[in-house]
């Protein structure tokens, strides 16, 4: 929507949290009874940063051209945007003032339109990614303590939380000695759970709930762990070996505890596309209904004595196979964060958008270099990244001193979506580490 009336004046004032003028003590304009409504103007004035999936405060006044308020104007002032979906997308304009917190489903730079009777005007504005905040300071799970023999002493390595009966579940890769980096021989899969919004966890049991001798496979490696429409529990997990390049495979569980093979998957060498043939690896899945996933991996590849990695997808099912498959993200161009490549990434799909958070590092796979990205697509194959990446990062004095893995999603009570990622303290035993959007959704939905 163009500006089609030149006397229309939208303002729209950017302030970083705290730093704003206190409104009560700043000096209210002048009201007047009526005016012709030729002379008037639409004030705007936004509080705060605007974050996708994050409320912001707009003011809206109805003004004379010189500034004071028409008492006498009230309507509903109705709001478009041209990035993601805006919600609520009216507010209520009583004595010439309307005043109410809204929300955007996504980010970038686009437009804000607004209309009020007759008068109607566009606005560019500029919406960032989700500021997810450490919620609480320490670390959430963590590894058996130093010197101890229990079977997690290694750390959480991969965390994949599901929302399950009003909780929250925890599984994970692990083993019972400190691994080398990349290493995941012998590492077993545990599961651990939570009733406080995934603040505190009790391992459940305490012991593997699936082992490598029984899976036949030397170690789990990165997992994606989510449920089907039918309630059946889906595990995908890298393989490594040293016969040959990583691959995928899959398993199934009706309780989450008791896991059995399946065979639907079991890509060793590649999908059937020359560029994956160097292996593939960090699965994240998506239950698209009817038996339907797709999957997005990361790609091994081998040039010299350089190793970089890209991300690709494919879709299918159990029981018709898999299609062809498709690069979704290559490694950043030279001189940026993710220059070396992109790996673990975790796919959700969520209002009107597909969203990804990924693992990059500038030069090589060293835990010390990587960070988290952000990327979004329309349909889930073409994908753009953040402007602001990458969004989270490794911070001294805490526990990813070291570096950070990869994270995984899901929908809290209050309907915010948290975020769990491997930290890398200075013992460089991965520990969880729980996120929060800085406040939560309109309405609790999300």
């Amino acid at each position: 929507m163009t500006t089609r009336v030149p006397w229309i004046v939208i303002l729209l004032i950017v302030m970083a949290p705290g730093c704003g003028a206190d409104r009560a003590n700043s000096e209210s304009p002048d009201v007047v009874e009526d005016i012709d409504e030729a002379n008037m103007q639409l004030s705007f004035e936004l509080s705060g940063m605007m974050y996708e999936n994050q409320p912001f405060t707009l003011d809206v006044r109805a003004l004379t051209s010189g500034g004071d308020v028409v008492t006498s104007f009230s309507g509903e002032v109705a709001f478009s945007s041209s990035i993601g979906v805006l919600a609520p997308d009216h507010l209520t304009m009583e004595a010439g003032v309307a005043s109410g917190e809204m929300m955007l489903s996504r980010e970038g730079n686009g437009l804000l339109g607004a209309t009020l009777g007759d008068l109607d005007g566009t606005l560019p504005i500029t919406v960032e990614v989700t500021d997810w905040t450490r919620d609480p300071v320490d670390s959430v799970l963590n590894g058996g303590l130093a010197n101890s023999e229990h079977w997690n002493h290694g750390g959480i390595h991969s965390p994949a939380v599901v929302a399950h009966e009003g909780g929250l579940e925890l599984f994970f890769s692990t083993r019972d000695i400190k691994s080398e980096e990349g290493d995941f021989t012998d590492h077993v899969l545990g599961r651990a759970v939570s009733s406080d919004g995934g603040i505190t966890w009790t391992l459940e049991p305490d012991e593997p709930i699936w082992t490598p001798e029984a899976a036949g496979v030397a170690g789990f490696g990165t997992l994606s762990v989510m449920r089907d429409e039918a309630g059946m529990y889906w595990l995908f997990h890298t393989v490594h070996s040293d016969e040959g390049p990583p691959g995928i495979r899959a398993a199934k569980s009706v309780d989450g505890i008791a896991w059995e093979a399946a065979p639907c998957l079991d890509v060793a060498g590649g999908f059937d596309a020359f560029w994956t043939q160097q292996g593939v690896l960090d699965p994240s899945v998506v239950a698209l209904g009817d038996g339907l996933f797709r999957m997005y991996f990361s790609v091994r590849r081998i040039e010299g004595a350089v190793e970089t990695r890209d991300l690709g997808a494919v879709e299918g099912s159990c029981a018709d196979g898999w299609g062809g498959v498709q690069e979704v993200l290559s490694h950043g161009e030279q001189g940026l964060w993710d220059a070396g490549w992109v790996s673990q990434a975790h796919v959700w799909r969520e209002q009107d958008l597909w969203r990804m958070l990924y693992v990059g590092a500038a030069s090589d796979s060293g835990s010390a270099k990587s960070s988290i990205g952000y990327a979004s697509s329309e349909d889930g194959w073409t994908w753009v990244r953040a402007g602001t990446n990458p969004v989270i990062q490794k911070e001294s004095g805490f526990w990813e001193v070291h570096g950070v893995g990869g994270a995984s999603t899901t929908v809290m009570a209050d309907g915010s979506r948290g975020v769990f990622y491997t930290g890398y303290p200075s013992d460089k035993r991965p520990r969880v580490i729980r996120r929060m959007p800085s406040s939560p959704p309109l309405n609790g939905a999300n």
